[in-house]
């Protein structure tokens, strides 16, 4: 009987924990210059996925460095074996998943931005050549947001 309540007990809680604990996140904005690729990626700071049966929601700070401003944004949607559908009064986010992955595409209806301040960020965390090719992927997420965001799970 104590093995039917474990196995009834895990059974419930999967869903829940199905992703664990965010483990790296990453923002990369699109680009087709091969001399950008590796500028266009910055960390995500702040980020938390919450799935209850097919119901999902990702919550997370765009990194500054691309827009100067704080832009805490929050998709909600469903979730199949492999893919999820988001949207929020900011954009739409497309996943494809795994249990330790995701990937999603991300597309922005508003967000704030504040060159000025995106480029002081920038300034205190890069320098020389890396500092002028991140300047050039900000200036051109700013005038089209879009982005790719991957998410490695814990567990």
């Amino acid at each position: 009987m104590k093995n039917f309540y474990s196995v009834l007990v895990t059974t419930l809680i999967a869903p829940l924990t199905i992703f664990a604990g965010v483990k790296r996140a990453t923002y990369e904005v699109p680009t087709s210059q091969v001399d950008l690729k590796a500028a266009a990626t910055f960390s995500i700071e702040q980020i938390s996925v919450n799935r209850v049966g097919d119901n999902i929601m990702i919550r997370y700070l765009v990194p500054q460095e691309l827009t100067g401003e704080p832009n805490l944004i929050e998709f909600s949607g469903t979730m199949s074996k492999d893919s999820a559908q988001l949207t929020s009064p900011d954009g739409d986010l497309d996943c494809l998943t795994t249990r330790r992955q995701m990937m999603c595409t991300v597309e922005y209806q508003k967000i704030r931005f504040d060159q000025e301040k995106a480029q002081q960020l920038m300034t205190g965390k890069f320098k020389g050549e890396e500092l002028l090719k991140r300047m050039a992927v900000q200036e051109r997420f700013s005038t089209d947001p879009i982005g790719i965001i991957r998410i490695s799970f814990s567990r």
